[in-house]
């Protein structure tokens, strides 16, 4: 495998070693084996294998005569190639200190022994062209066997590795060779074909960035010098993450300074910088402690902070609602339109709380949903003005959000005791929780469709017309409300069977408004003042059994069918206590601000009453498992409930 550095013999790098070998051998020869040493040369490149001098100028194991064989390609080699090895009386051994010297544009690719090799006895030190560059011109055969050796010196074509550094930070490289230890290096001439993988050394606050040049992007460097290659590494200064956290009842804000006067904290700051971390509490509030990197890796002067950035830092502040009287805010929204209200005291805006110390200054920030416009404040600020209040007593706002003109509101809401999720089209309602809410043209139809989470299933809509298993269809008018139940899996009740017929009605009495039951056929009339049979009874109705006939005398005529009410139901379950509040209309021509209403379980009427127009609310309590259907006034269909 061909490898390996120029690197001229003797520089200075070589001191130390030089040293330590030149105390070895720094002994009179006192005698010889007389074995030999050849070396021949070969490769693409050129240049000299020499002994001059032997290591570093000392003039020992040179040889006699010392080698200086030229080489230049294709050869043939030159010079004095043979030399009788020097014997080192003080240590037993013969051989010759070699030292590759390449032309320009060549290198030591490789070193090897032709002969000699294996036997017992003989050493070889330094002869790899695969060590530093110090070691890689190197190759100090030796014997204690007075054995001819033979020694090949290849030197072929180099092409120069261009390294340098560029960014605001410093740092250097490591080189692998042929897949040998990475070590350090520098700009070098490599022989043609090494493999050199170039690593990059941070220095320290110093991180590497990117490559540019014969290697690119962050990742390894692998170059194979087949020409004249250039690396440069891009090395920035490190920069480490800021994190400000905030903790206690109160509230404030945080700015930095790091020498050019408070701004906001960055994120991110370089290595090294020094900043002043700052708290200023909002109105109503006191600064408490540092903790976090201020306590540990900082200094504190009261609501000051002092940190290094030579890593990531978090510093906590903790600010407490001032110790003295509080004042309740109580904030309320209204109107056909969608939004939410904040409060800011000097901090930013943020979700209201229910008390403020006093003296607070507390800003009052109406924000608008979609479709809706914010139309003004009542109560304690008036207008649409900006509302800014102080908190020397209790105070009360209510924000006003009306929908653009030709808007309703669609308004979901979940039942049972499931879960799941509820979409629409057109698109504005998507939710998972509820009530949620969206504005759509007045009169528009809109398809819902429920999706149960997993290990719930759907149960059906309320106040929705169902197209399929899941889906429903509603046209939004003023204010609208649809109810998807969803119910864990196992909980859904099935509908009792048809129940008998119920107690006999009193005699004359309006039938129960809603899908009534085909009149009976009339029974005979018996003699006068004796009760006659009574006829039989109607087939059963959709929605439970008609009452029965009169029980004195002929059959009274059943009463009217009552007109049918306009009904929105919310129904609400926790547990098996049901509460249901509904907004029940008649028609003017009703001639009633009455209305009846009934509670129907496996077939008979489990509960029922009389209320006013306006808002009706049954508050069931705890209702058995099963399936049950309100039917209030003529309601087409009734309500179902669904208890587990």
């Amino acid at each position: 495998m061909k490898r390996r550095l120029k690197e001229p013999f003797g520089n200075s790098n070589l001191a130390l070693v030089a040293a330590l070998v030149a105390a070895l051998l720094l002994l009179p020869a006192a005698g010889a084996f007389g074995a030999e040493m050849t070396v021949h040369v070969e490769g693409t490149g050129s240049g000299e294998i020499s002994s001059v001098g032997g290591f570093n100028g000392s003039g020992v194991v040179e040889g006699t005569p010392p080698i200086e064989c030229s080489y230049a390609s294709p050869g043939p080699q030159a010079g004095t190639c043979e030399s009788e090895m020097e014997y080192v009386e003080a240590f037993g051994w013969e051989g010759i200190a070699l030292h590759a010297i390449p032309a320009p544009g060549s290198a030591v690719a490789e070193w090897k022994i032709e002969e000699g090799a294996g036997k017992p006895g003989q050493k070889f030190n330094g002869c790899d062209a695969t060590a530093a560059p110090e070691f890689a011109v190197n190759c100090v055969p030796i014997t204690f066997e007075a054995e001819d050796i033979a020694v090949t010196a290849v030197l072929d074509k180099a092409f120069p590795l261009t390294l340098t550094t560029s960014g605001a930070g410093s740092g250097s490289f490591e080189c692998k060779v042929d897949g040998a230890a990475p070590r350090n290096c520098a700009t070098a001439e490599y022989a043609e074909g090494t493999e050199v993988e170039v690593l990059p050394v941070s220095a320290g606050g110093s991180e590497f960035v990117e490559w540019s040049g014969a290697c690119s992007d962050s990742g390894p460097c692998q170059v194979t010098m087949s020409a004249a290659k250039s690396v440069d590494a891009r090395f920035d200064i490190s920069e480490f993450s800021l994190t400000v956290e905030f903790a206690g009842t109160g509230a404030g804000t945080v700015e930095c300074d790091t020498g050019s006067g408070l701004q906001a904290c960055a994120a991110e700051y370089p290595s090294g910088t020094e900043i002043t971390v700052i708290d200023t509490p909002a109105s109503g509030s006191e600064f408490v402690e540092w903790t976090g990197s201020c306590g540990s890796t900082g200094t504190t002067t009261v609501n000051e902070c002092e940190v290094t950035m030579d890593g990531p830092r978090t510093v906590k502040v903790v600010n407490d609602i001032s110790s003295g009287p509080h004042f309740p805010l109580s904030v309320t929204k209204s109107g056909t339109g969608i939004g939410s209200i904040e409060c800011d005291t000097g901090s930013g805006p943020e979700a209201c709380t229910a008390n403020y110390p006093e003296g607070a200054e507390v800003t009052v920030i109406p924000v608008a949903g979609l479709n809706s416009e914010f139309t003004g404040f009542t109560g304690d600020c008036v207008g649409a003005g900006p509302c800014e209040l102080t908190m020397d007593q209790a105070h009360a706002v209510n924000a006003v959000f009306d929908l653009e003109a030709g808007l309703s509101t669609l308004t979901v809401y979940k039942g049972g005791n499931g879960a799941g999720t509820v979409t629409s089209n057109p698109a504005g309602i998507d939710c998972g929780t509820e009530p949620c809410e969206a504005p759509f043209a007045e009169n528009e139809v809109v398809t819902l469709t429920a999706t149960p989470a997993s290990g719930s299933v759907f149960a059906g809509w309320l106040g929705c017309k169902h197209l399929t298993a899941t889906t429903c269809t509603v046209e939004v008018s003023g204010e609208t409300e649809v109810t998807a139940v969803f119910l864990a899996e196992g909980a859904q009740g099935t509908p009792g069977e048809p129940g008998t017929p119920g107690a006999p009605g009193t005699p004359g009495a309006p039938g129960t408004p809603g899908a009534p039951g085909s009149p009976g056929t009339p029974g005979a009339q018996g003699p006068q003042g004796e009760q006659g049979p009574a006829g039989q009874n109607g087939a059963q109705g959709p929605q439970g059994a008609a009452g029965q006939n009169g029980a004195q005398g002929p059959q009274g005529a059943q009463g009217p069918q009552g007109p049918a009410a306009k009904v929105t139901c919310k129904v609400t379950q926790k547990g098996k206590k049901v509460k249901v509040t509904c907004k029940v209309k008649y028609p003017a021509s009703a001639g009633s601000s009455s209305v009846h209403w009934r509670l129907m379980h496996a077939g008979r009427a489990f509960s029922h009453g009389t209320a006013r127009q306006g808002h009706l609310r049954l508050n069931l309590g705890h209702l058995r498992s099963g399936h049950y259907v309100l039917h209030i006034g003529g309601q087409p269909g009734g309500t179902s409930i669904v208890v587990r």
